[in-house]
């Protein structure tokens, strides 16, 4: 391998610039199909319901790239797939480092999703043994104001910060000091 892998190919003798981009249309529709787990028929349906009268043909004839794309219609697959029309000239070593980048900003966003939820909880849980522990406090019950006592030094240790190092303390165990 070369250090011109992720350039674009030339197209071969027989290949005109226009068959090579056809034929880069149909690889990068049926990748990105694949990934939405969506079906040809299902494509087909999304087009003709835009005005394209397609069918599960013409979807295999667009993907090995036996049938030429209209203006329209490539505007519509974009708008099925939730792409840009660029996106279907990508080649191969592109599109696929555009999908790792992809895949790993998807996983930061829900993990930051997850994170926030899980503050939200905490905060909530917080505030709720915050009020548990005061009426608590004023128990006439000795073991349940010792309780209160306890539920409120909880609430004192059980912060943001500390679950922040809690987790540093999970990631360095789980990742033996890597990362």
């Amino acid at each position: 391998m070369g250090d011109d892998d992720d350039e674009p190919s030339a197209p071969s003798v027989d290949e005109t610039p226009s068959d090579e981009a056809e034929r880069r249309f149909g690889v990068n529709l049926r990748s990105l199909r694949e990934a939405r787990s969506m079906s040809q028929v299902r494509f087909a349906e999304e087009m003709s319901a835009r005005g394209w009268p397609w069918h599960q043909q013409t979807v295999t004839r667009v993907e090995t790239g036996r049938r030429m794309v209209r203006f329209g219609e490539a505007h519509a697959a974009a708008a099925i797939l939730a792409v840009t029309l660029d996106r279907f000239g990508w080649s191969g070593p592109e599109a696929g480092e555009r999908d790792l980048v992809a895949t790993a900003n998807g996983r930061l966003r829900q993990a930051w999703h997850e994170a926030a939820l899980a503050v939200a909880r905490l905060r909530d849980a917080c505030d709720a043994a915050g009020r548990a522990a005061e009426r608590a406090a004023k128990s006439a019950f000795p073991r349940v104001r010792d309780a209160a006592r306890g539920l409120a030094e909880d609430v004192e240790d059980c912060t943001l910060e500390t679950a922040l190092a809690e987790a540093d303390r999970i990631r360095e165990r789980d990742t033996g000091g890597a990362g």
